[in-house]
């Protein structure tokens, strides 16, 4: 690491009880007597609620330090951080922050000598993420940090990548290319939004709502998850992966498995998918049979688990509360028949009266409940038929 830090350290000291860490490695780098001080250190967590610099960069000199935890930072006043060969020992990074630029993570990244786990979250000050646009192109942001990554693809296990992505325009009438994440080949947990690895088509406003235009297919898991992935978490929503393009075929070209000689199924694919779908509004048809995704991950031997988070518009404060929405929810569920009943288990946050509303909608009674029907279809989860709304 060269010295082009040593202005911004002058104009911008640390928090003065991380003063001591950064002194210590500045000394270590330096090869001036340090009396042993933070020489074996292993762990780190920093907690910043402020802005960064580039003292932060001396961290990766301390020389047994394998876990860096950043957190609470707000924005960085230069990101102009120094290059430097990948000295550093850190295989475990979490970055948390509203503003971080994508050039700083790439430098954090490459003075890594073999990193294992990436943690990269882009929130909002307040933690809501409501109504943030970022300074930087979201894509943009992405696909620095993974081709920063990429030097570590025969170590990386697990990416953590999340943009908080408020600055995709839902009416944007151009498509989103997907990253290319295949060539991380020891990657085995991945949490990413869905339009990192599904791409999304171009659209067009129509009423007052965004919708793809011309033909569009989402791609074959398979044909875009690294090839040892285990554990894949997604998060959703309508404006920018909108449904009904495929999304059954992507998540189950993910399974492969093969029969032992007992006739028992040994998974060669994913073993777990977890789904958030939100923003969908009660009014709507759901984006894909939950349902048979689940069913099909079940018979692979692995776990697709999801959550469907309604929309809430959180200007008017106004959240679903009428028995008449509630039952326009139902009547969709039950156009999938009796799989409409486990699917409404799935609801995030709804009224626990809804897998009631849609037996009812079906003609089902309690007794349904018990037979083999249910059983089957409902995967072992209870339904509380005499359920009320608190």
């Amino acid at each position: 690491m060269n010295n082009t830090w040593e202005a911004d350290f002058a104009s911008r000291l640390p928090p003065i009880w991380l003063y001591p860490i950064t002194l210590a490695a500045s000394r270590i780098y330096d090869g001036l007597e340090n009396n042993g001080r933070f020489e074996r250190l292993k762990t780190l967590n920093v907690s910043l609620k402020g802005k960064g610099g580039k003292y932060l960069a001396l961290l990766f000199r301390l020389p047994s330090l394998q876990e860096l935890r950043l957190a609470g930072i707000d924005s960085f006043p230069n990101s102009d951080w120094p290059e430097s060969d990948p000295i550093s020992k850190v295989h475990t990074l979490e970055v948390e922050g509203s503003d971080i630029p994508s050039s700083i993570v790439a430098r954090m990244i490459g003075y890594c000598q073999a990193l294992q786990s990436l943690f990269c979250h882009r929130e909002s000050e307040d933690g809501s993420n409501s109504s943030l646009i970022h300074k930087e192109d979201t894509r943009e942001w992405c696909a620095r940090i993974v081709n920063a990554l990429r030097r570590h693809s025969a170590t990386l296990k697990r990416l953590d990548l999340v943009p908080y992505d408020f600055n995709l325009h839902e009416n944007s009438e151009t498509g989103f290319q997907r990253l290319d994440l295949r060539s991380f080949e020891a990657l085995e947990f991945l949490n990413v939004s869905s339009i990192m690895l599904m791409g999304r088509p171009p659209g067009a406003v129509a009423d007052g709502k965004w919708s793809p235009t011309g033909e569009w297919q989402y791609p074959s898991i398979c044909d875009v998850m690294p090839p040892r992935l285990q554990h894949l978490e997604l998060h959703m929503r309508p404006g920018l992966t909108p449904g009904n393009h495929g999304f059954e075929n992507f998540f189950m070209s993910g399974l492969s498995s093969k029969l032992n000689e007992d006739s028992s199924r040994v998974n060669l694919g994913l073993k777990r998918v977890d789904l958030n779908y939100m923003y969908l509004e009660y009014d709507r048809t759901l984006p894909m049979d939950f349902w048979q995704v689940q069913h099909a991950f079940r018979n692979a031997g692995s776990k697709f688990e999801y959550n469907i988070i309604l929309y809430i518009d959180r200007a008017a404060d106004t959240w679903l509360s009428s028995d008449e929405d509630y039952d326009t929810i139902a009547q969709t569920l039950s156009t999938y028949g009796p799989k409409g009943v486990q699917m409404s288990l799935h609801f995030h946050e709804a009224s626990p009266t809804l897998p009631r509303r849609v037996m009812d909608a079906l003609g089902l009674t309690r007794e349904w409940l018990s037979t083999d029907e249910a059983k089957d279809i409902l995967f072992g989860e209870e339904v509380n038929y005499d359920a009320v709304d608190d």
